[in-house]
């Protein structure tokens, strides 16, 4: 049995002994299947035709690469995980820059612009961020 719990404490997910059944064996790697493709789905977000791995760091946008820096990545994903709200200005420096003193709005308002123009690249035909004024941003609808 000590074999075993050391196993697990060095990482392992399960564990199977010999002589084994063939139905249990196959209904434990279902189990971790099914763990692997929820783990994929939590670390993807979709918007429209946006999908954003987190776990890659990687954007496509209507299936083509787009290519954001960190910040616009971040501003992006936080935008991606509430897609119904309106994000004001400060909120999205809090949780972007940190409330460090990099992030302001005017620095927030060229993001904002360089991720539209990028994702306007990919696909012209339609618009992913919209403003309201003198509040901030949202995904549109």
């Amino acid at each position: 049995m000590g074999k075993k719990l050391n196993l697990f404490e060095l990482g392992a997910d399960d564990y199977v002994t010999k002589p084994f059944n063939n139905d249990e064996l196959l209904a434990r790697i279902k189990v971790q299947l099914r763990h692997a493709n929820q783990s994929v789905k939590e670390n993807i977000l979709t918007f429209k035709d946006i999908e954003m791995n987190i776990s890659t760091h990687t954007v496509l946008c209507h299936q083509q690469h787009v290519s954001l820096s960190k910040t616009e990545f971040e501003l992006l994903k936080v935008m991606m995980q509430n897609p119904n709200i309106v994000h004001t200005k400060n909120q999205l420096i809090e949780l972007v820059w940190n409330g460090l003193d990099s992030g302001d709005d005017n620095t927030l308002n060229v993001h904002i612009s360089k991720i539209r123009n990028k994702l306007k690249s990919a696909y012209p035909n339609d618009e992913y961020i919209e403003t309201i004024w003198s509040i901030g941003y949202r995904l549109k609808q």
